[in-house]
């Protein structure tokens, strides 16, 4: 993904692909026929403004998914923050507006999903977040993050991560994350320690530039 604020607002290009691998393709009664390779795929065109303390947003997505048949449609996200204070700030999005993905004959509707989300500053460097994750074909879901920054000079910073997230149903420890990062410049490097129960651990790296 990129983004780069402008003076008519700030303008971004997303890009995301998602490969199953190959899956062996069988008859009714077992008998091998072949394979095939089923993939995700989305690009996404993105635009928000600042209007004072409100800030408004949205993307325009186009979607591509592949089993044996391949299905697209086209979808819209769009959402506003607010902020409230110098402390609070509020923000909802509405993701997935759009039509169905249709597989030959069997429509499979978007994941239409409203967010709503709040973050507060405890200390500057001290922030609290909720999120609270409404799927039309879901339960509710709740998630719940802190994030502390300490100083380690006048160009870095350590960041301390954690959070909580009900959305997961699996058994074992699942839910809660820790993480830290280093911010330095405009670099930054960011690990997760997610665990997903009997599923497993997923450990997450990332790296950032502001430029």
């Amino acid at each position: 993904s990129y983004a780069a604020p402008t003076k008519l607002g700030s303008f971004g290009i997303g890009f995301q692909y998602l490969s199953y691998g190959s899956i062996t393709a069988t008859d009714d009664t077992g008998l091998e026929t072949g394979s095939f390779k089923p993939s995700d795929m989305a690009l996404s065109l993105s635009y928000g403004r600042s209007l004072g303390a409100l800030a408004l947003g949205g993307n325009i997505k186009y979607i591509s998914s592949k089993i044996q048949n391949k299905a697209t449609a086209y979808a819209l996200d769009v959402g506003s923050m607010c902020r409230m204070d110098k402390k609070l700030s509020l923000g909802a999005v509405i993701q997935n507006i759009g039509a169905s993905l249709q597989f030959v004959d069997e429509k499979s509707p978007l994941p239409l999903n409203l967010k709503l989300g709040a973050a507060y500053h405890l200390e500057p460097d001290w922030i609290l977040a909720l999120d609270l994750n409404a799927p039309k074909d879901g339960a509710i879901n709740l998630g719940l993050g802190t994030q502390y920054g300490h100083k380690l000079g006048h160009e870095s910073t350590l960041v301390g991560r954690a959070g909580y997230n009900s959305r997961a149903n699996v058994n074992g420890l699942h839910g809660f994350t820790l993480g830290f990062g280093v911010l330095y410049q405009q670099f930054s490097l960011d690990y997760a320690f997610v665990p997903y129960g009997n599923l497993g651990t997923t450990h997450r790296v990332s790296l950032g530039v502001r430029f």
